[in-house]
């Protein structure tokens, strides 16, 4: 038999999954995990998006939407009565930052939280890419899975230049064009021909006899 605790525990958690405790971890978690991923394997998992945006010649923003229909559940604590819960969210929207087919960022936006935790409804979205991972998707190691929370997403990750800014990087390196010289055009006067590194043969007057 179980014991008051146990039940207590066991109900906890019960009602932390239904209230979407565990969707928003794994929605945070996705944050991390899908960045790396390629646009092929993107589109495999979680399908093509409801919008492609070009930011720029090597940068995009991917929308996928998710809309929630009304719904809920009910509890009824110990059968004196039953509770029901309504759904607080409604929607989301995924924001893939893609640069050279390339996934550096995820971002999550509209009416989208659920009882407990943060972005939940978003799950909805992302799931099928973390229930079968694709080759480039990246595995979280222990202290990664320790750091995310359900109730904030991690934060974001070092992006390169142009995932930020449409204007040319100031601090990238400058090519020096060098002009070349057909071959068909005498070389300039103030050209130096190498040396030549043939050796000659001295001439002799001396006759064998």
């Amino acid at each position: 038999m179980l014991r008051p605790v146990k039940i207590s525990l066991l109900l906890g958690h019960l009602l932390l999954t239904q209230c979407g405790y565990d969707d928003s971890l794994l929605a945070h978690q996705a944050q991390i995990s899908m960045v790396g991923m390629s646009v092929n394997d993107l589109n495999a998992c979680a399908a093509p998006p409801a919008t492609t945006t070009k930011l720029s010649d090597t940068t995009k923003l991917l929308t996928y939407n998710f809309k929630a229909t009304a719904g809920g559940f009910s509890i009824s604590p110990f059968n004196i009565a039953s509770i029901n819960v309504t759904n607080p969210g409604s929607s989301c929207s995924a924001h893939f930052r893609v640069v050279n087919d390339k996934v550096v960022e995820l971002h999550y936006s509209g009416d989208n939280d659920e009882w407990v935790g943060d972005e939940g409804y978003c799950v909805y979205i992302i799931r099928g890419c973390m229930r079968q991972p694709e080759p480039t998707t990246t595995t979280l190691n222990d202290e990664q899975e320790d750091s995310v929370s359900s109730f904030s997403s991690p934060p974001v990750a070092k992006l390169p230049y142009e995932a930020i800014y449409n204007t040319p990087n100031p601090n990238a390196p400058k090519t020096v064009k060098i002009p070349v010289t057909p071959a068909w055009l005498p070389p300039s006067p103030n050209t130096i021909l190498p040396a030549s590194t043939s050796k000659s043969t001295p001439k002799t007057d001396a006759i064998q006899k």
